[in-house]
């Protein structure tokens, strides 16, 4: 939910924000062979989307072009398992659960990889903490993992 009551939500084929009237009021639609498994609202208006089987994140503006575009190196073979839980931090950079790979990536504003980190499951969401750490969901090994700065 965002702070002016509408609600922001990722379907199959891309991102729509609803008033709570239920009107739509904004959408972002993605090409054909995408599938969309995240979005986030970002500062400035924009809305990052993850798009598996393009092997992107984009920033979607208000008139629904596509503002930037980060391609995302995946080795997954099913596009559906692609990447999960894809967030952009205040710095700028992009945190990417690759589902199949059993890890997250990290990576800076221009898609330069800075740093990849295995885990013991199929991760979904991969939370940045106040404190550094890093809040991870495991859908398969059914569990939630705190890593500190060292991995640990």
């Amino acid at each position: 939910m965002l702070a002016n009551g509408n609600v922001l939500f990722c379907y199959r084929n891309g991102a729509k924000e609803i008033s709570p009237d239920k009107r739509l009021v904004w959408e972002y639609r993605a090409p054909a062979e995408a599938q969309c498994h995240s979005c986030q609202p970002l500062p400035g208006g924009h809305v990052l989307v993850a798009e598996c089987g393009m092997s992107r994140v984009i920033e979607a503006g208000r008139d629904g072009r596509i503002a930037r575009e980060i391609k995302v190196a995946s080795k997954a073979k099913d596009m559906g398992h692609q990447f999960r839980g894809t967030r952009r931090t205040r710095d700028g950079h992009y945190w990417i659960c690759l589902m199949d790979e059993k890890k997250i990536v990290e990576l800076s504003p221009s898609g330069a990889l800075l740093q990849e980190i295995p885990v013991d499951g199929f991760p979904h969401a991969a939370i940045k903490l106040a404190n550094g750490h890093l809040l991870v969901t495991l859908g398969s090994a059914k569990k939630v993992i705190e890593l500190d700065r060292k991995l640990k």
